[in-house]
């Protein structure tokens, strides 16, 4: 249902800031739509990276349920204009450091061909098809995964019953050759994010069988390490992020199929196991990892979603502040810079995303 538009509370705002109490010195920034856009209930504003050159990548939707691509600069915002043909959906983005944009289009609309668009400024490039050694019948598709501070993309080319993994560095294709499966029944190998060492983080069976799917990366040279089984009890479920330092954050099941997050500080240490902070909220999952250690924790109950800033084994609650709610958890970049999806509440709701800034 489509809030009620109240004009005069709308104007006030426009450019709302709020200060989170003395204890944890942020600023919240609500991120507006475009100017063609009316600034009211019926548009919706998200996040879905940021970097650390002061931009949030995420999308907004009209009133009639377009979605467009967007970046705020020092909270600013600008669409991404599509290639000819192709709308976007749902798809995740990402940003680098030199704020080119990574994400998925369908031509023609929401059943068409999919295709990976990286932007640099604002020109779009559609990545060509990516590799498929395992040719079948039927037409592969090809997604974008993940991207890094030197441009490189990471990608797959699903065709009929293979999946390949690869890099585009802009020029070139490099196939990822995962470790080889395992003799017992094994979860195949599937790749999830990538570093700016150019090493790719998935999950597979480990060779010995000795545990269920686990965190490997797959380094530039072609070598591979898998990281440590959590303690007995925790199964891994899935993998989110890696840094430059090779932590690695992910998420699994504890005692009673409660959800936890996952943390591993080196291929060799076994993992932090987090549970929510809050003992009447659910399972937790983390978001993307910066190169400090640090990630959103997002926990939920049937009230909602609750995020908090993990950091050297605790987490802060991001509180809501006035009539500004953060909901969805999000990224931070490698100062603490926070961009987070949130609401804007009172009798009636709007999705904003919020960039959350410390304050010197």
């Amino acid at each position: 249902m489509i809030p009620t538009t109240r004009p005069l509370l709308f104007a006030a705002l426009a450019a709302l800031i709020f200060l989170l109490p003395c204890s944890a010195q942020y600023k919240y920034v609500t991120l507006q739509p475009t100017s063609d856009l009316p600034n009211d209930g019926t548009v919706s504003t998200w996040t879905h990276a940021l970097n650390n050159s002061n931009q949030v990548a995420g999308y907004e939707v009209d009133p009639t349920g377009n979605h467009f691509v967007v970046v705020w600069t020092n909270a600013a915002p600008e669409k991404r204009e599509l290639p000819s043909g192709y709308v976007f959906e749902f798809s995740g983005i990402e940003i680098n450091d030199s704020g080119q944009v990574l994400t998925n289009l369908q031509l023609g609309g929401p059943a068409g061909a999919n295709a990976a668009v990286l932007w640099t400024g604002s020109t779009p490039a559609i990545l060509p098809p990516g590799p498929n050694p395992c040719a079948g019948p039927g037409l592969a598709a090809n997604y974008a995964i993940d991207l890094n501070n030197l441009g490189h993309v990471l990608g797959k080319t699903a065709a009929t019953g293979c999946t390949t993994y690869w890099i585009w560095d802009g020029k070139t294709f490099h196939i990822i050759q995962p470790p080889t499966p395992p003799a017992c029944t094994p979860t195949p190998f599937s790749a999830v994010a990538i570093n700016n060492k150019d090493e790719v983080l998935g999950m597979q069976s480990p060779p010995a069988c000795s545990a269920g799917p686990l965190p490997v990366v797959v380094r530039a040279d072609g070598s591979f390490a898998f990281y440590v089984a959590p303690p007995a009890g925790v199964t891994v479920s899935y993998v989110t992020s890696i840094n430059d330092l090779d932590e690695v954050s992910g998420g699994g099941a504890g005692p009673a199929h409660a959800a936890v997050a996952l943390f591993w500080q080196s291929a060799s240490a076994t993992p932090s196991v987090i549970h929510s902070p809050n003992p009447s909220q659910g399972g937790t999952a983390p978001g993307r990892l910066n190169n400090i250690g640090e990630f959103i924790l997002t926990a939920q109950n049937n009230a909602g979603q609750f995020p908090y800033v993990w950091n050297s084994g605790k987490a802060m609650f991001l509180a809501p502040r006035g009539i500004v709610i953060p909901s969805s958890g999000g990224g931070i970049d490698d100062v603490g810079k926070i961009a987070v999806s949130g609401l804007i509440g009172g009798s009636f709701n709007w999705s904003r995303g919020l960039w959350i800034v410390p304050i010197p």
